[in-house]
């Protein structure tokens, strides 16, 4: 049974117990790409937003929010040109939101990095690209020395895309750029993680161009360089569409990764794990979670028992899609699901289970005739009290 996300004028809050539901947004479309913990036991949301704008165009949206989804700043950043905020991250005192930026005069984007002091105030901003392609900035990331790394989509000369990587000095001066993909199809990055000294791991989707080809869930393994020293590809042994959702690191040191399976009459969230550390890599296993409806996987993460947590969106109806979250064991296999929503079009982004073994979750909910971010908070069961 889901549970049913209403219109109020003022923010739900928290009982005892500490399961809630805030939402965040202005007059106008708020949608949320990412949110990371912060060191005082708040979050900060990161997303797109049209409430300054005429038209379409967005501006990156951040947002502080404390331990219980209540308020504490926000910020539209942005030029004339239409910019989104796909990532955030806390690195010391600073914060850091990464995205895109739109040119004026030609139809092109660039990564834009803005970096951020504890109470929102704008300390830095870059914009990295070359003015004969179109990049969007993805993933953030740190080396162990702090420096950055800031991944993304780069077009190719085929008009599909190719993995891309920026890592900056301490100056946000480029020290390398490379980029990862194959001729003749799109390479869509979720994110990328440095996983040892001069070792990266790139996570997203591969899609051939040639539309009769499905895609599949790509991790590669790089050096500092770009050249791939592992590369596996989830799904290629059928003929269904695998698409990346998030991934995380198991207790053994393998990885399980979740996202969408497009199959002939069904599309089911995707589970698998696998070592990623060998070129011929069999997965200790792969689970599709099939329940009546259309199910898609966004993001995934461990949990205290030994299991995991994924957050996606589930289609309740024709016009009515819910927030869904889905509970699996230490082998993939489905323990219980939940749903969130109203009745409109809600989609989940993001989940971690919090230090009281609950949960909390982002995802865009349409609130009235628009959509703000939601942030939800729910016991061990995924309840709201």
């Amino acid at each position: 049974m889901g549970i049913l996300i209403t219109a109020c004028s003022d923010d739900v809050q928290p009982v005892q117990g500490g399961s809630y539901i805030k939402f965040i947004g202005g007059a106008r479309n708020e949608t949320a790409a990412a949110i990371v913990p912060t060191a005082d036991g708040g979050f900060v949301i990161a997303g797109g937003s049209s409430s300054v704008r005429e038209g379409e165009d967005k501006d990156f949206f951040v947002a502080k929010v404390d331990a219980f989804g209540d308020g504490i700043w926000s910020q539209h950043l942005g030029g004339i040109g239409d910019d989104e905020a796909l990532d955030v991250k806390e690195n010391g005192d600073r914060i850091f939101v990464l995205g895109y930026t739109t040119g004026i005069e030609v139809d092109s984007t660039d990564f834009l990095l803005y970096e951020l002091a504890p109470d929102g105030a704008l300390s830095d901003s870059v914009v990295l690209g070359k003015p004969d392609r179109s990049e969007k900035g993805t993933s953030i990331n740190f080396t162990p020395e702090g420096n950055l790394l800031l991944a993304g989509n780069i077009l190719n000369e085929e008009d599909g895309f190719d993995m891309q990587l920026f890592r900056l000095n301490a100056n946000k001066e480029t020290e390398r750029d490379v980029n990862v993909g194959y001729a003749f199809s799109t390479d869509t990055l979720r994110l990328i993680e440095q996983i040892e000294e001069d070792r990266f791991l790139w996570y997203g989707t591969l899609k051939p161009t040639n539309a009769e080809l499905p895609s599949d869930i790509r991790v590669a393994i790089t050096d500092a360089f770009g050249n791939t020293i592992n590369d596996i590809f989830f799904g290629s042994e059928n003929d269904f569409n695998e698409i990346a959702g998030g991934i995380v690191q198991a207790e053994d040191g393998k990885y399980v990764i979740a996202g969408t399976q497009e199959a002939a009459g069904s599309t089911d969230i995707y589970v698998a794990k696998a070592t990623l550390s060998t070129m011929v890599t069999t997965p200790d296993w792969v689970r599709t979670i099939e329940l009546p409806e259309i199910q898609r996987g966004a993001n995934i993460a461990s949990t205290n028992d030994g299991g995991y947590i994924i957050v996606g969106t589930t289609t309740v109806s024709n016009n009515n899609e819910d927030i869904i979250l889905v509970k699996i064991d230490s082998e993939g296999n489905l323990q219980w699901t939940k749903n969130y929503g109203g009745l409109n079009r809600d989609i989940g982004r993001f989940v971690r289970q919090t230090p009281d073994g609950g949960y909390l979750i982002l995802g865009d909910v349409f609130f009235g005739n628009n959509y703000v971010m939601g942030v939800i908070k729910t016991d061990s069961q995924g309840n709201i009290n």
